[in-house]
């Protein structure tokens, strides 16, 4: 088997969400772009959390001696958790979201969750 430690995604409709989060959560650095800034922003907040979540449980399940050098498990969850930052803070793509989902309102609410509305400077923060 192939394991990739970077890869790039286009396209993160009904199935590339899906697909992200799991390559996320199997500690692979994924790189993602979709026409739809809501997308990219959505796929990047639920990376992080479920990187949080994965790591958090791989621990706890060893007993927290993967922190400690008799055990490899830091040497796949510090990267995790690296990439997991890298291009904004899972925090700051929730303000993102969030932000975006208060200014689009109760009657452009379901057009943001769609992908039917675009959201022209939901990424400006971050440049």
């Amino acid at each position: 088997m192939t394991t990739f430690e970077r890869v790039g995604f286009i396209g993160l409709g009904g199935m590339g969400r899906g697909l992200v989060k799991n390559l996320v959560a199997k500690g692979v650095a994924v790189t993602a772009y979709d026409l739809n800034p809501a997308a990219v922003a959505v796929a990047k907040s639920c990376a992080g959390h479920a990187a949080s979540t994965v790591v958090r449980n791989a621990h706890q399940v060893h007993g927290a001696i993967g922190t400690t050098f008799e055990h490899e498990l830091h040497w796949y969850t510090k990267p995790i958790l690296a990439w997991r930052s890298e291009f904004g803070s899972v925090a700051l793509w929730d303000r993102l979201l969030t932000q975006a989902a208060v200014g689009a309102g109760r009657d452009d609410a379901w057009a943001l969750i769609t992908g039917g509305k675009p959201l022209p400077g939901l990424l400006d923060a971050l440049v």
